[in-house]
């Protein structure tokens, strides 16, 4: 199908977190921890050469579940099902946050109830800390303070009548290569954070214990090795570059981008923004064009060596054409 080669990483989560980490995030810890292991003009060098060639990433999904095209589903079962059913299943699906594959399938063959299907949620809480002003500011006597961080739950329902749940631990991203030196390149650095069992930080308050995550495994998957396909679900964060937008079922979001300088973000008249396509979207390619076409690496507004990461991991859905 496409020459490309595929791999799936598992990870482990290492206590709370405030967000699943997208690609873009992916990418830029793997830029970070391949300079902390290599000079500066070897990192230019993997730069340049990540945009001469393609790679992709997802974002972190739970092991073994897809982002639920939510807009997709509700569109295709609209045109089946009418009054109390469509309102109730609007409902349900928005509770359902990732599904699996079989899953997907077996709701748009209504082979099975909406509420019977398993799936994954993320719930927003809010966790209480304590700040010890005594011992930050070396002043006996001084009284503590309180605030609240968001963090995230991920749990598992059974859907089924008992509704059983838990907390999920295990994640998994995809990343895809068409360059063999540049996937031995990326492949040599995940091996070796797998072999030192590296603890990476993908998110803010790293220092606290948040969002820390551990690379467990990885293998080669033949999604693009035999399918035919021009149906795709986006599952990381896609800068939009040759793809169908009629025919595709697209949810986007607008990310601000700013300058740091070291002291903080720069001046307002320096911000940008930026849209990219949300995982859970399904992409529509043309006949003839390739994924690698459909999302784009474009140079930073900011810094002329840094780089926008928009090629999003596409998983295939051939048995949706």
């Amino acid at each position: 199908m496409e020459n490309i080669v595929v791999y799936k990483v598992d990870l482990e989560r290492k206590g709370r977190i405030t967000q699943l980490p997208d690609s873009q995030k992916i990418f830029g810890t793997l830029i970070y921890q391949y300079l902390n292991r290599n000079s500066n003009e070897k990192v230019d060098a993997l730069i340049e050469k990540i945009q001469k060639n393609y790679l992709a990433i997802s974002n972190i999904i739970p092991e073994g579940y897809i982002p639920t095209p939510k807009e997709f589903l509700m569109e295709k079962i609209s045109e089946k099902e009418k009054g109390s059913n469509l309102k109730e299943f609007y409902k349900e699906i928005k509770k359902r946050d990732y599904i699996s594959l079989n899953e997907l399938f077996h709701l748009m063959g209504h082979r099975k109830r909406i509420n019977d299907i398993p799936y994954i949620s993320v719930e927003k809480i809010q966790q209480l800390h304590i700040c010890i002003d005594e011992l930050i500011y070396g002043i006996p006597g001084m009284e503590s303070s309180l605030y609240s961080v968001p963090e995230v739950l991920v749990k598992k329902y059974s859907g089924n009548k008992l509704q059983k749940k838990e907390e999920v631990f295990r994640f998994s991203f995809y990343i895809a290569f068409d360059n063999k030196e540049l996937e031995k390149e990326i492949m040599c650095l995940l091996e070796m954070l797998k072999e030192e069992e590296d603890i990476l930080c993908m998110g803010a308050r790293g220092s606290q214990g948040l969002n820390l995550y551990q690379v467990m495994s990885y293998k080669k998957d033949n999604l693009y090795s035999s399918k035919h396909t021009t149906t795709y679900l986006n599952l990381g964060m896609l800068l939009p570059n040759k793809i169908n937008y009629k025919d595709s079922y697209l949810t986007s979001f607008m990310s601000e981008r700013r300058p740091y300088d070291g002291i903080g973000l720069g001046k307002m008249e320096e911000r940008f923004f930026i849209t990219f396509l949300n995982a859970g979207s399904v992409i529509k390619m043309d006949d003839g064009v390739s994924i690698k076409e459909a999302g784009k690496i474009i140079s930073s507004k900011f810094d002329e060596k840094a780089v926008v990461f928009g090629n999003s991991f596409l998983y295939p859905l051939d048995r949706l054409d």
